[in-house]
């Protein structure tokens, strides 16, 4: 037994033991401690540690599950969670850091010595580093390739390209997909030529860069084109000499653009009004709730329809804005706006209420669906109109809490109401409460 054996002595666990930064004592205290079973966290000591000799002992010696969950020591060594090959293999490199410094003689000394595991990243880092001796070493040896790569090709080095087109890599759409979301003309170019589909999102991300020459290379390789992609891709550069190169290269507007472009300057408003001045009730919608003020202002000048759906935005200014052009009113204002799932719902719906809007049964059916009897309270204190419907509503929502609000409020009641009750827990419960109090409700 070696003499530094003593320090082992006094450790109460493996962790403890793999803090001595002395490999060679695992064998030894596994003997020692009867096999003892190996913690999780003993991992990312070793790494911490630098330790390699550690990290391997415990790869051949931990049982599968640990070996897996061990796995997870790779957060701690560089906040990525789901590689599976990032063991250690000499002075802090990893199989996937295929840099510009590490060979394929040492990627194979230490693929023998570690029986380290590897997958497409692997591939993929040889590529992004523009390692093509590496590359070429992995291919050889089999290592797999996949989607990974794909994502990484469009950042590599021309002789590598050139290397996967002789190989025949298969190229999908994930790889023209990068080259046309960065820009780079040559590597569509040549993507189309090996082959690859062209599908209508390729247009659409290349004018979400405003990548000219692409659009036109895609347009005359005849890349299919959706009207409704297009339109909301369009708008979205809000550059208008931009969409006139677009409109003028044979893009199609489509029926109402406009219904598209709410967040874009004026005067792209008024260009595209000036080849599509078509303008509907959903236009008005859109504006509101994606639009600017001004904008607003610039479809009510154009004599936009309108009716009460464009009340669906929280914003309250936009509300006060509604409100002073006389924007219609009626009671499905309030009962769409009670369904809006933010934070400002509350304080919009005080104010509408304050301004006199009308309030129906379908308020408070939707109101059935929030969490909590804030909501219902509001109602109730501008409208305390309530029906058989509310009750039924409460009791499909399978809260006891909004059933007791609507007998504490005198909701109307009949026997139809029980038709909601289900089986659950909650169910049960509320037809139990239901039972105790019916008498008294009737």
């Amino acid at each position: 037994m070696p003499n530094d054996l003593q320090g082992y002595i006094t450790c109460n666990n493996w962790t403890d033991v793999v803090k001595l930064n002395k490999p060679f004592l695992l064998p030894w205290y596994n003997l020692a401690t009867n096999r003892s079973p190996i913690q999780k966290g003993v991992f990312k000591v070793a790494v911490e540690n630098k330790d390699l000799k550690s990290v391997i002992w415990f790869r051949k010696n931990a049982d599968n599950s640990l070996s897996r969950e061990g796995y997870d020591f790779y957060n701690w060594s560089r906040d990525i969670s789901d590689h599976r090959n990032m063991f250690w293999l000499k002075d802090g490199k990893r199989w996937w850091e295929v840099d510009e410094e590490i060979t394929h003689e040492e990627l194979e000394e230490w693929k023998v010595k570690v029986d380290c595991p590897w997958d497409e990243t692997t591939f993929a880092t040889a590529i992004y580093y523009g390692r093509l001796d590496v590359a070429k070493w992995l291919y050889k040896n089999q290592c797999p390739f996949g989607i990974r790569l794909e994502y990484w090709v469009d950042v590599g080095v021309q002789p590598i390209l050139e290397w996967l087109f002789e190989i025949n890599f298969p190229f999908t759409r994930i790889t023209i997909f990068e080259a046309v979301e960065n820009g780079n003309y040559d590597l569509v170019s040549r993507l189309i030529l090996f082959g690859v589909e062209l599908e209508s999102w390729l247009l659409t991300k290349a004018m979400y860069g405003q990548h000219r020459e692409i659009v036109k290379l895609l347009l005359d390789n005849n890349c299919p084109i959706d009207d409704v992609e297009i339109n909301s891709s369009v708008f979205q550069t809000n550059n208008l000499d931009f969409i006139q190169f677009l409109f003028d290269s044979g893009i199609p507007l489509g029926e109402n653009p406009l219904e598209f472009a709410s967040t874009c300057d004026l005067e792209i408003l008024n260009w595209v009004y000036s080849k599509t001045p078509i303008l509907t009730i959903e236009t008005f919608q859109d504006y509101v709730g994606w639009g600017t003020l001004e904008n607003m202002q610039w479809l009510k000048e154009k004599n936009c329809p309108w009716d009460s759906s464009a009340y669906w935005s929280t914003d309250l200014d936009k509300i006060k804005w509604l409100i002073d052009n006389n924007c219609p009113i009626d009671a499905s204002v309030i009962a769409n706006i009670v369904k809006r799932d933010n934070e400002n719902v509350f304080t919009a719906l005080q104010f509408m209420l304050s301004n006199d809007f009308p309030i129906d049964e379908t308020a408070y059916c939707n109101a059935m669906a929030i969490e909590g009897t804030r909501i219902l309270d509001l109602l109730y204190r501008y409208s305390p109109k309530l029906t058989v419907n509310v009750f039924k509503e409460a009791v499909l929502s399978d809260e006891l809490e909004k059933v007791v609000w609507c007998v504490e409020h005198n909701c109307p009641f009949d026997e139809s109401v029980y038709d909601g009750i289900g089986e659950s827990t909650d169910s049960l419960a509320i037809k139990k409460y239901l039972s105790e109090i019916h008498s008294n409700i009737r």
